[in-house]
């Protein structure tokens, strides 16, 4: 039977790795939503433009993705390796803070508002969407920074490495 670090040691590298995989997909939408105006107008035009609204139906799920697999099981599991076990998820936010390794536990919980919103609400008002468009690109760069964060501390500090190019 294998022992409490060395299991959580091998979750933590299964984290990573699927964080990875969403990294490079998270990326390449970023980039993509990045390159339009997103106004009012451009979030008017998705009826019409059924690419347009593909774009935006693959960035918000990619954005959401990312976010759950950081916070949900990467945070979890980091701090299982670790032989920590903050007890909520605002704990572990505020420890991941402590040692750097993601910006702000307060700007996390404003990413995890917006993801939720994004998600599970129908804004109507054209300008508001655009605005929480162009703040969600902003919380995919804290996101994607905050992996690259922990996958080169989990290599420092815990000897693990992960394959492909997260």
């Amino acid at each position: 039977m294998e022992d409490g670090p060395t299991l959580a040691s091998e979750r933590l590298r299964e984290a990573l790795e699927v964080a990875g995989h969403e990294a490079r997909h998270l990326r390449y939408s970023l980039a993509r939503m990045e390159s339009e105006p997103l106004d009012a107008a451009w979030v008017q035009a998705l009826e019409q433009d059924p690419a347009r609204a593909e774009r935006l139906d693959a960035f918000v799920a990619r954005y959401g993705r990312m976010h759950d697999t950081m916070g949900g099981r990467l945070l979890r599991w980091l701090f299982e390796a670790l032989a920590e076990r903050p007890e909520t998820q605002l704990d572990r936010l505020q420890r991941a803070e402590a040692l750097g390794l993601i910006e702000s536990a307060a700007r996390w919980m404003e990413a995890s508002a917006l993801r939720n919103r994004l998600i599970h609400e129908y804004v109507k008002d054209p300008g508001e969407l655009a605005a929480s468009l162009r703040h969600a690109c902003r919380h995919a760069h804290m996101l994607l920074e905050a992996y690259e964060r922990i996958a080169r501390f989990a290599g420092q500090r815990l000897g693990l490495g992960v394959g492909g190019d997260g």
